[in-house]
């Protein structure tokens, strides 16, 4: 059996763009359920301030992770700039 594939991303808002953020991520999030039907599970959420968010995703190994990267690459790109990519932080967990 493959290992799961867990990321965690965090980061922080422009000033001025929550809404713009909110919508990005909903287009990721319809692209995600939409072309992948392997994640196991994809959220996102913002503080009740607007000013950080927080990533969670479960792969059932690490090629539906590289595929996701590939699935959701330019709606990505799209919103960078609506974060602050300093202050963003991911980290990647796999189980044996």
């Amino acid at each position: 059996m493959s290992a799961l594939f867990i990321t965690l991303t965090f980061g922080r808002i422009r000033e001025g763009k929550r809404d713009v953020f909110e919508q990005s991520n909903a287009t990721i999030a319809q692209l995600v359920e939409a072309e992948e039907p392997r994640v196991i599970a994809f959220h996102a959420s913002l503080t009740e301030d607007g000013e950080r968010f927080a990533g969670l995703q479960f792969h059932p190994d690490a090629e539906s992770m590289a595929y996701h990267l590939q699935v959701v690459r330019d709606a990505v790109a799209a919103s960078a700039e609506h974060w602050r990519s300093r202050s963003s932080k991911c980290s990647v967990h796999r189980t044996t």
